[in-house]
C-alpha cells in the first residue's frame, strides 16, 4: 500500500499489483481492506474537505476506479455496499430529473414511512434528488452508516415502485419500454434490499 501524505482518495487506494491479481481470494481481500481503510480514515480524520471530495468523487472521476476495486464484492460486505451507494449516486447525477419523477410516482403508491426515511425535500425535483444522494454519501463517510443505508434503501424502493407504475402505463402501447422499466424496477429493488440488509449487518457488526 502506498504511503499517504495527503487525504485519502480512491486513486491512492489503487494497488500496483491489483490488475495482476487473479486469485479471487486475493481480489476479495484487497476489496475488503481498501473499503475498511477508506471508511476508517474518513471517519477518524474529521476533515470536512475529505468528506466533501469523497462524496463528489464519481461526479468528477466516474465509476471506473471504484468499479475496479469493489464492483465484484459481495453485497454483504462493506466494499459491496460502498460500491452500490456510489452506483446509486452516479445514476442519480446522470438523470436527476428522471429519478425525481420516478421517486414521485413511487411515493404516491405507498405509505408515508419510506418517504420520511428517504428524506427527499418536497416538492421533488432534480436539485432535491441530487441533495439527497449527497446527504446519503456524507452519512456513509461522516455519520451513522446504518441511517444512511436505510435512506438509500427507502429511496431505491420508491424509485423501483415508480418504475413499475411507469411500466403499467406503457404496457398498453409500448411493450418494449414497459419491459425496460420493469427491469429497472427490479434493479432498484435489488439495491434497496442490499442497502437494508447492509444497514442491519452493520448494526450487528457483521458486515464483512
Amino acid at each position: 500500500m502506498r504511503d499517504f501524505h495527503k487525504p485519502v482518495f480512491f486513486d491512492g487506494l489503487r494497488l500496483d499489483h491489483f490488475e495482476e491479481a487473479r486469485d479471487p481470494v486475493t481480489i476479495n481481500r484487497i476489496a475488503h481492506d481498501t473499503a475498511h481503510l477508506l471508511l476508517e480514515r474518513s471517519r477518524s480524520a474529521h476533515d470536512e474537505s475529505l468528506v466533501r471530495r469523497l462524496t463528489h468523487y464519481t461526479d468528477e472521476h466516474g465509476l471506473d476506479t471504484i468499479a475496479e476495486l469493489w464492483a465484484n464484492a459481495s453485497e454483504r460486505s462493506l466494499a459491496g455496499i460502498l460500491w452500490r451507494v456510489y452506483l446509486l449516486r452516479s445514476v442519480i447525477m446522470q438523470r436527476p430529473g428522471t429519478l425525481g419523477e420516478l421517486y414521485d410516482l413511487g411515493r404516491a403508491s405507498v405509505s408515508i414511512a419510506d418517504e420520511v426515511i428517504a428524506g427527499v425535500a418536497d416538492p421533488v425535483g432534480p436539485d432535491e434528488v441530487r441533495t439527497t444522494s449527497e446527504e446519503i454519501l456524507r452519512g456513509v463517510f461522516a455519520g451513522d452508516l446504518a441511517v444512511a443505508l436505510r435512506r438509500a434503501a427507502a429511496f431505491a424502493h420508491l424509485v423501483a415502485l415508480g418504475c413499475l407504475r411507469r411500466a403499467d402505463v406503457l404496457d398498453a402501447f409500448d411493450v418494449e419500454q414497459a419491459s425496460a422499466f420493469t427491469l429497472r424496477a427490479r434493479r432498484f429493488d435489488e439495491l434497496s434490499v442490499a442497502f437494508a440488509r447492509g444497514a442491519q449487518l452493520w448494526q450487528e457488526d457483521a458486515l464483512d
